[in-house]
């Protein structure tokens, strides 16, 4: 089934790039009929690939081949799938504008029922990042955009449409330019599907291109969905990396005690067994075992344990021990003047909107949004760094 939704995807697209090709031909040589058929082509189709699209990568490729679906999502081609994306949405927007500007109302009609029904796609779309929409923009904005646009377009068409007829042609040739882009998505969909050469690479490329930022952070830059953050895997022993890797279905995250509700998002990852050890090495690599600290108070030794079992010194520094330069998340130290109440809720919760509202960030990572501490744990750990002494 993977392979028949790969192909057919590949085939939706060189669908679109025939019609975008049609279009700009009809333009060039000024037959009318050609221009409308050829746009109507594409505001019908680039809108039913890019649901396709979306939902054979996120509901199928997602769980049976994630590292295809990764590497679309953010590995080193996805921001060629962007691209592709792009040229399908806004090839798609400028078709339906053209035919505004034309004269057959039946096809405007249908080709903006396409165009708001992709509105409800990109709505409920769970990983925006697939299509290229700002992170800061909210999906209801996408809505009142796309949707109040297709409405637009018709009270155009019905009242002021005699205004801008000089136009269709340029707003035809665009959409038609602006939809080659898919071919983008093209080249993407085939460069992920072959094999990545990962020994070249340094520890941090292996990472990224693999796709691992699709699902997880690494000093806050990625999509934490379900993985959290890689910095994690310092407080896991090679051995159970390895394992982990090899088979990281549900059966085999809870057996290795890594999660107790696990989501089996990874469970569609089949690694070769030296990619697997190239990837476990990178890990090793960028976040090494925590130190120990020897140098704490026996009355904190409770401390030293929740710190171990969090990673926190791959992403911190104590007195300069842990990550170097104080590493992504600053010196721990440099925490002993917060209120006691203030750090007690940050460890609580430690989202990017919880580091705002307690104004401990202007720009929050969102790094430590996968170590939340437990009531206790949090009271304890906040109480041992109001007692630190201040950084020199």
């Amino acid at each position: 089934m993977p392979q028949v939704l790969f192909w057919t995807q590949q085939a939706g697209i060189v669908l679109c790039l025939i019609a975008a090709v049609l279009a700009l031909a009809a333009v060039v040589g000024r037959r009318e009929n050609r221009i409308d058929s050829s746009l109507f082509a594409l505001a019908l189709l680039a809108p039913a690939v890019l649901w396709f699209c979306w939902w054979s990568q996120f509901l199928v490729f997602r769980k049976v081949d994630t590292l295809l679906w990764s590497r679309l999502m953010a590995g080193d081609v996805a921001e060629l799938f962007r691209v592709g994306s792009a040229g399908l949405l806004f090839g798609a927007l400028l078709a339906t504008a053209a035919l505004a500007l034309g004269r057959q109302k039946n096809k405007l009609y249908l080709a903006s029922f396409m165009l708001a029904s992709l509105c409800l796609v990109l709505l409920l779309h769970p990983t925006p990042h697939y299509v290229p929409v700002p992170v800061w923009l909210d999906k209801l904005t996408w809505l009142a955009l796309l949707a109040g646009g297709a409405v637009a377009l018709v009270v155009i068409h019905q009242r002021y449409r005699r205004y801008f007829e000089k136009l269709r042609r340029p707003v035809s040739a665009g959409a038609a330019l602006v939809a080659l882009a898919a071919l983008a998505s093209l080249v993407a969909l085939n460069i992920a599907a072959r094999p990545l050469e990962l020994a070249p690479l340094s520890a941090e490329e292996r990472i990224r291109q693999m796709g691992c930022l699709s699902c997880h952070t690494m000093a806050g830059i990625g999509y934490p969905i379900s993985g959290g953050g890689l910095e994690a895997s310092a407080s896991r022993d090679e051995q159970t990396l390895l394992t982990f890797m090899r088979s990281p279905d549900v059966a085999t995250t809870r057996a290795l005690g890594i999660r107790s509700e696990p989501t089996g998002e990874m469970a569609g990852l089949h690694l070769a067994p030296e990619e697997v050890l190239l990837l476990v090495e990178a890990m090793r690599e960028l976040f090494p075992p925590a130190s120990e600290l020897a140098f704490l108070d026996s009355e904190w030794r409770e401390v030293e344990r929740i710190l171990a079992a969090n990673s926190c010194l791959a992403c911190h520094s104590l007195y300069q021990e842990g990550a170097p330069g104080g590493g992504s998340g600053g010196p721990l130290e440099a925490s002993t003047g917060r209120d006691f109440e203030v750090l007690k809720r940050w460890l609580i919760t430690p989202t990017p909107e919880m580091a705002r509202e307690l104004g401990l960030a202007a720009n929050p990572t969102g790094a430590m949004a996968a170590f939340p501490l437990s009531e206790e744990e949090a009271s304890l750990v906040a109480a041992w760094l109001r007692t630190l002494a201040a950084p020199l």
